[in-house]
């Protein structure tokens, strides 16, 4: 009985050590072999170090960190474009979904959540047409425009979710008391939303960061991108330079989750709002 107590007793240790293991093979260690390769010169095969070390993956961002930051800052832009966008399209939606029951609900949100069953080079290359013929075609708006369009059904489900975590008697009970709809919308709707607005945000900025052949096809090549210069890099054998912006690649997603988290937290210590309740 007392092997038996302690063998219960051992047991909720092992899944922590279980996740640092699948943390460090999984997330650190391949980050641990970009960053050395950054500073390979020649690594032959068995070796499980390099052979020579070199700087030229640095010397290169260096020379090129302009061309580097600007694909790197249209990428950022129009991802945050589009994470916007997105939002403006689903809210609506999302709230009529949420709050009402009516006939033929379910038809209406499979077909809102069709893009996601639709290849996104299908779709890009179907409306492409029109984009030419409005003469949007080949630029920041059309790319923005078009990355919304494609991801916002990931903001659609998000925000239903949202919307059905909390009921509609906040919003009526303030209504009834004389609050207009912009104070509702601060002081109800934003702080019970926020989460899942930075959550369908995340992930629509994400997928948008992300995309080339979209970007590449909408934008005709005037659109710079940062998975439009990372592509060639990745496809030659100058591995130093790609394992370099292969880093600079995964530093965006990692920086965008600590200025959330802090930015949340910091809403919510503002609002005097526990984030465990």
């Amino acid at each position: 009985m007392a092997g038996m107590k302690r063998s219960g007793k051992s047991s909720p240790g092992r899944a922590p050590a279980l996740f640092r293991i699948i943390y460090v093979l999984f997330f650190l260690l391949p980050l641990f072999y970009l960053l050395v390769r950054s500073f390979a010169g020649v690594w032959s095969f068995p070796s499980l170090l390099p052979d020579s070390w070199s700087v030229r993956a640095w010397r290169y961002f260096g020379e090129y960190s302009a061309e580097i930051f600007s694909a790197l800052g249209s990428s950022v832009l129009y991802s945050f474009t589009a994470a916007l966008l997105s939002l403006a399209i689903a809210l609506f939606p999302a709230r009529v979904l949420a709050r009402r029951k009516f006939r033929g609900r379910i038809i209406v949100e499979s077909l809102m959540l069709a893009p996601l069953v639709i290849p996104a080079l299908v779709f890009t290359l179907g409306i492409y047409p029109y984009l030419l013929r409005s003469g949007t075609a080949d630029s920041f708006a059309a790319v923005a425009g078009v990355l919304a369009i494609i991801n916002y059904p990931y903001m659609l489900r998000s925000l239903t979710s949202g919307f059905e975590s909390y009921g509609p008697g906040l919003d009526t009970a303030a209504r009834m008391l004389g609050a207009g709809m912009l104070r509702r919308l601060r002081d109800i709707h934003l702080p019970q939303l926020l989460p899942a607005i930075l959550a369908g945000a995340t992930v629509v900025f994400l997928a948008s960061f992300t995309e080339y052949f979209v970007v590449f096809l909408v934008g005709g090549g005037r659109v710079p991108s940062f998975a439009g210069y990372l592509l060639p890099l990745l496809r030659s054998s100058e591995w130093s330079i790609s394992s370099l912006m292969t880093l600079m690649f995964l530093a965006i997603p990692l920086a965008l989750y600590a200025v959330l988290s802090t930015l949340i937290d910091g809403y919510y210590r503002k609002r005097g709002i526990s984030r465990d309740r």
